[in-house]
């Protein structure tokens, strides 16, 4: 655009400069008394259109502004010079400038109206230079002026119109990358995620799925007041099962800085035949507030197997991580640059690729984020948790690259701010090389699409939330004793492979302290939880340990392994 900018600056430049010296040419030739005929005709032989050269004449012959009274023929006559002393005066000044004009011959003079008669034989005096091609420079003048407008107009028509070709749009490696930058000032959006599994056999045959979504927004634009709302919906049924599955569960999710809240709008509501001690269908529909308390809670219940007993509940919603994860994205990820079709997304238009992560860098990616991780957690409490998380994870990232090989990613990004609006990703990965021997494949698709950048979010806090901790110890602690009842059942068979029979496993009702197999610690802990001392009773053939819960419900046990909801009054219960 510049280079075509400055030719057309020089081309109007020079036209200028040659008309203006024909200009000159003529008021000269008059002023000397060369006739307008004569003028023509020299300047015709040297090149010269006859249309500039009538241009030139109307130029002249315009009204001129009114000049000094002195010299007008209007005002006083003023006294004539002699005739021969202006003809010798003309023809000296023509000769000096070129050299090349003819004496002009002098005749008597009669004076008319007050001014000498000069007459000058026709000449080339002081003619302009001028070549055959001044009449080419006009038409190119023009044919540039129009590839300039064009151009200019496909350039805008390209912000705005979908083109499918465009010299002046950027490389696709440029438009990532600005992207890149762009998203990394995002200080808020809305954006829905969906992410579907699908298992097959080697014969494309259906085995079971697992998808869910995530839609809402979120706002860092006050770091110490960052703000959330989403609404998950996960559904993990078999394909081809009932819409309504017993596995599909929704739920509303609100941040508001380090405090959480959400919501159960649907979940199954069979318990099966482990009993968690939550009736679901009373939780449904209530609020639940998570904060910094309920994570202390959760950590002294759940000890150091609790995974979130190094964070703090500030963690949760804040864009530190966020824009970590960012930093260590570039557009030297990406190889294989493919453009499409451009497309509008979400009243965009936006261009439209088709970009390839090798395997190497998705390596080399995840390798950063373990690397990020370690820093970041580095000096807290209850690093050797840390530690075997970071090496399950590093153990992940060595295997997961190689199993999933190179990813295929589709991107729409915004023309005019350079947003991504959305994100596509379908990928195959054959199980047998991650696990030798399996005979399935998982296909996994992948979308995600952003909107509303950079505008203010409005998140109301919830009212009457109940603390997570009231429902969620209870279950943890129903948990335990179900994992306490699961030991009772590895002893007794224990004490029937021993002895032939179960009945050693009680004693006056009660667990059998005396066979030194730790039941009597069991039986302590499972009180602590909450329940009551387990009640026991065996027979040759037959068992039933029971316990009742803080609830007022029964959890049980029998020979057949299985836990149920039953009271135990004999070794002949039937636990169920």
């Amino acid at each position: 655009m510049t280079l075509w900018y400055n030719k057309l600056i020089r081309i109007i430049f020079l036209k200028i400069m040659l008309e203006q010296q024909l200009v000159d040419y003529i008021k000269k030739a008059k002023a000397s008394g060369q006739s307008d005929e004569q003028t023509r005709a020299l300047l015709y032989k040297n090149g010269w259109a006859e249309a500039e050269v009538s241009e030139a004449y109307a130029f002249l012959n315009q009204p001129q502004p009114a000049k000094s009274p002195v010299g007008q023929l209007g005002g006083q006559a003023t006294k004539p010079e002699p005739a021969s002393a202006n003809a010798s005066a003309s023809v000296k000044t023509t000769a000096g400038q070129v050299g090349e004009a003819r004496q002009s011959q002098e005749k008597p003079q009669t004076q008319i109206s007050g001014r000498p008669e000069v007459r000058v034989e026709p000449s080339q005096t002081n003619m302009p230079s001028m070549r055959k091609s001044h009449t080419a420079i006009k038409i190119l003048m023009v044919l540039v002026i129009l590839v300039v407008l064009l151009g200019a107009g496909y350039f805008i028509a390209g912000q705005y119109l979908n083109l499918s070709w465009n010299p002046f749009t950027p490389s696709p490696k440029t438009v990532v990358a600005k992207m890149i930058e762009s998203m990394k000032n995002v200080k808020s959006s809305q954006t829905k995620t969906d992410v579907k599994f699908t298992v097959t056999d080697n014969n494309n045959a259906p085995q079971g799925g697992f998808s869910f979504s995530i839609s809402g927004g979120s706002d860092f634009a006050d770091a110490n007041n960052p703000k959330s709302s989403f609404v998950l919906a996960v559904d993990g049924s078999i394909l081809g099962g009932p819409a309504n599955s017993p596995y599909a569960v929704s739920a509303d999710i609100v941040g508001l800085g380090s405090v959480f809240y959400f919501k159960i709008n649907s979940a199954p509501t069979s318990s099966g035949s482990i009993h968690t001690g939550v009736d679901i269908s009373q939780i449904i529909g209530k609020w639940f507030k998570f904060d910094q308390d309920s994570l202390t809670a959760l950590m002294e219940a759940g000890g150091s197997e609790l995974p979130l007993s190094t964070l703090n509940a500030s963690q949760l919603n804040n864009s530190e991580s966020l824009q970590k994860i960012r930093a260590l994205l570039s557009a030297d990820m990406f190889s294989d640059y493919k453009q499409l079709a451009s497309e509008t997304i979400d009243n965009q238009n936006t261009h439209h690729y088709l970009l390839k992560i090798s395997k190497e860098k998705l390596k080399e990616f995840l390798n950063k984020l373990v690397e990020s991780f370690s820093q970041q957690t580095a000096g807290q409490s209850r690093n050797s948790e840390l530690l075997d998380a970071a090496q399950m994870f590093q153990a992940v990232v060595n295997i997961f690259p190689e199993a999933i090989g190179d990813i295929d990613i589709e991107m729409w990004i915004g023309k005019k701010d350079y947003m991504l609006y959305q994100a596509k990703i379908v990928k195959n990965i054959d199980f047998s090389k991650v696990f030798p021997g399996a005979n399935q494949q998982l296909e996994i698709n992948f979308s995600m699409a952003n909107s509303e950048f950079n505008k203010p979010l409005t998140v109301v806090e919830p009212q009457g939330a109940q603390k997570i901790e009231d429902i969620l110890l209870p279950i943890a602690r129903v948990q335990k004793i179900n994992a306490n009842m699961n030991q009772i059942s590895a002893v007794a068979q224990t004490v029937f492979s021993t002895n032939n029979t179960y009945a050693p496993l009680c004693r006056s009702g009660l667990l059998s302290g005396w066979l030194k197999m730790g039941l009597q610690g069991i039986s302590n802990d499972i009180v602590s939880q909450g329940g009551k001392i387990p009640v026991c009773f065996a027979g040759p053939l037959g068992y039933c340990v029971s316990t009742q819960l803080a609830d007022g419900s029964y959890l049980c046990i029998d020979e057949q392994s299985v836990l149920g909801k039953t009271r135990c009054i004999s070794s002949a219960t039937v636990c169920k």
